[in-house]
């Protein structure tokens, strides 16, 4: 079974590597899941299962995000 996680960083998807070498986790610098692109780059994967554990977690980021929303 071939798993993608988002958030490659995160505390999750570091748990889970360990657990299991086989998962392709993705970082937000080559896969920003704010960009369309990603969604051709997961369907050239051929994932079973995907994780998406990707967040904001800069509490600066997030504030300024709310200001515009």
């Amino acid at each position: 079974m071939k798993v993608v996680i988002t958030g490659k960083n995160g505390l999750l998807s570091s748990q889970l590597q360990i657990i299991d070498t086989n998962i392709t986790a993705l970082d937000s610098v080559n896969y920003n899941v704010i960009d369309k692109s990603i969604i051709q780059k997961l369907n050239n994967m051929n994932p079973d299962i995907i994780i998406h554990a990707a967040a904001v977690t800069n509490s600066a980021i997030i504030k300024i995000g709310r200001a515009h929303v």
